[in-house]
């Protein structure tokens, strides 16, 4: 029965192929986690638990030493880590990658709501308190006298196949920054990821660039475990949720810049759009760039991202924005005798990028990606502006609403506007642009309030 299921499921996943031209007329909506009813919560996270199952979900390459369909997974980005990182096919290789995981998903697990996303930005301040991270659904840290396997969560009793050698076969992880324990991962403010939006403005390299080098790469090494052997961090079910936000980022960023929406460069070396990208398991030898430059495109591609989310005590009102800006951002948008401040971007560690096998080089663009991040969120800070993710410390799984495409318009001018005051505000003569810039942005930001 177990041979007939895979085989099944090569028929199956073949019939998709084959159709990867066809026309996307109804695409599937991955929204955030915290968007979905605890209901589909646990839908999402009963399908990935099937895909892990032996019964349910047979490897169908076993040769491997593959147990399940999802270790199959596991071994197909290993086998393509080096090809699909630091390198232009980073992003469209994910892609492809998480539409495979979402068509087993569906076609052999029965979850048809798309792989959700985690907005990391959402939970920067206090990551130890994310619901996302709780005991409820994927679970905290590891366990340090257990070699850091998890010590709770839904996934606690699930054991791997492909792990670091010396390692036990649970799923790992150990938050930490610079290698030192840590209550949480490190994750960037939104100041700091529109930021890296707005720098990456001039070509498909430098998005790629930026996102893969910072907020992948923090991300992966700060929750540690599986997730910092990069090459097996599918073993972590955080994984799918990880890649489908950086995935989300580049479909904004695609939005943002129609005119280089389907392009494909890298700074290294010359690359077309017809370059193959390999999965072992898929697609064969046919498997090409271009088929994954929209997320709409037909076939696997055959999806879209909501808006996201945002703390219910924060209500949107566009309105009041209308008004002239007050002389204290912080009284505008949180009345209080005392400004939050927004927490610095922790830079990865030496010893984590080596382990990345990064260049010096490539470290030193990516300490200057981070010098870039930081130093905007210290001019938001010394300007007194007070960021929506110094409001979204919760573990509740209730206190979100979903976001309006006016709203999600209004809150980008006003990042971006703070950003563009950062980074002209050293030029000589630049105070009174500066000045017009915070302005608006103190204007905008009135159209939120804390109830």
């Amino acid at each position: 029965m177990r041979f007939i299921g895979a085989v099944l499921a090569v028929l199956a996943l073949s019939q998709t192929v084959l159709a990867q031209n066809a026309t996307c007329t109804h695409p599937k909506v991955r929204r955030e986690f915290r968007e979905l009813s605890d209901t589909d919560k646990q839908n999402f996270i009963n399908a990935v638990q099937c895909l892990r199952d032996p019964s349910r979900s047979p490897s169908f390459q076993p040769n491997t030493g593959s147990r399940t369909i999802y270790d199959d997974l596991v071994w197909v980005h290993r086998q393509n880590a080096p090809q699909s990182h630091t390198v232009a096919a980073f992003l469209p290789w994910h892609r492809g990658f998480l539409s495979l995981v979402e068509f087993w998903l569906d076609s052999n697990c029965g979850w048809s709501g798309g792989i959700p996303y985690w907005d990391w930005s959402l939970d920067s301040q206090v990551p130890q308190n994310s619901a996302i991270l709780s005991s409820r659904w994927f679970g905290g840290n590891g366990n340090p006298g257990q070699q850091n396997c998890l010590s709770n969560g839904q996934f606690v009793n699930d054991r791997t196949v492909f792990t670091n050698p010396g390692t036990s076969n649970c799923i790992h992880r150990f938050f930490n920054v610079n290698n030192a324990p840590a209550l949480g991962p490190t994750l960037i403010n939104s100041v700091a990821q529109q930021t890296l939006m707005q720098n990456s403005r001039s070509s498909y390299a430098a998005f790629r660039n930026n996102f893969e080098s910072q907020p992948h790469n923090g991300v992966h090494t700060s929750l540690g475990g599986d997730m910092y052997i990069v090459a097996i961090s599918p073993n972590d079910p955080l994984f799918w949720l990880h890649h489908s936000n950086i995935d989300r980022l580049w479909d904004v960023w695609q939005k943002t810049n129609p005119s280089l929406a389907q392009t494909y460069n890298d700074f290294q070396k010359a690359v077309t759009v017809n370059d193959p990208l390999q999965y072992n398991i898929a697609w064969g030898n046919t498997a090409v760039v271009r088929w994954f430059l929209s997320t709409t495109s037909g076939g696997t591609m055959c999806y879209t991202y909501s808006n996201g989310i945002a703390p219910r005590a924060l209500q949107f009102n566009p309105a009041a924005a209308t008004a002239s800006p007050s002389a204290n951002l912080a009284a505008a948008v949180a009345p209080s005798s005392e400004t939050p401040q927004l927490r610095p971007i922790d830079p990865i560690s030496d010893s984590a990028l080596r382990h990345l096998n990064k260049t010096t080089t490539e470290i030193k663009n990516i300490r200057q990606i981070e010098t870039l991040m930081n130093h905007v969120t210290n001019f938001a800070n010394q300007q007194g502006f007070v960021s929506h993710d110094l409001h979204t410390g919760t573990t509740d799984d209730d206190q979100w609403r979903t976001v309006s495409d006016h709203e999600v318009e209004v809150r980008n001018r006003m990042l971006d506007l703070l950003a563009e005051a950062a980074l002209t505000e050293p030029t000589p003569g630049s105070a009174p642009a500066t000045k017009a810039k915070m302005d608006t942005v103190k204007m905008l930001s009135k159209a939120w309030t804390l109830v």
